[in-house]
């Protein structure tokens, strides 16, 4: 078993509609974080993540509405060759 301790920085986009009648929602993100991994066996690893995300919507009606800023985790399982 072994561990390492790494930054990220991501950006994202998204966009969706909640029913057929709804107009498209876009979405766009930029974040970054911390993250710890953890290696089982060589090949498996489990990576917990941390990052403070920014939104930007840029179809709400005011510009203070557009951004927010929010934290997520982040939990993946890899296995690596």
């Amino acid at each position: 078993m072994s561990g390492r301790v790494y930054l990220f920085a991501g950006i994202n986009h998204r966009g969706y509609q909640e029913t057929a009648s709804d107009d498209f929602n876009p979405e766009f993100a930029f974040g970054s974080g911390v993250g710890v991994e953890a290696l089982l066996f060589e090949h498996f690893s489990i990576a917990t993540e941390m990052a403070y995300v920014l939104l930007w919507m840029p179809i709400q009606g005011q510009p203070h509405q557009q951004l927010a800023l929010e934290m997520l985790p982040q939990v993946s399982l890899r296995y690596r060759s």
